[in-house]
């Protein structure tokens, strides 16, 4: 996992055609904005329902599951 910060207004591009945009900060929360081509699927993490083992998302900093 890359772990990255950023301030508000800086911009991070992923492979060749997404950019994220940090858009506002506050204490307890960020908005970011995308700029993706439509083909690409941008969606948030809860609707989806993913099992544990299978999320890189639920491994922590040694590459253990929990």
């Amino acid at each position: 996992m890359l772990v990255l910060s950023r301030k508000r207004g800086e911009l991070v591009k992923i492979g060749h055609n997404i950019w994220v945009k940090i858009l506002q900060t506050g204490q307890s929360s960020t908005k970011i904005g995308f700029v993706a081509p439509q083909h690409v699927s941008i969606e948030r993490d809860q609707p989806i329902e993913v099992e544990m083992e299978e999320s890189p998302f639920c491994m922590n900093f040694k590459g253990e599951i929990g």
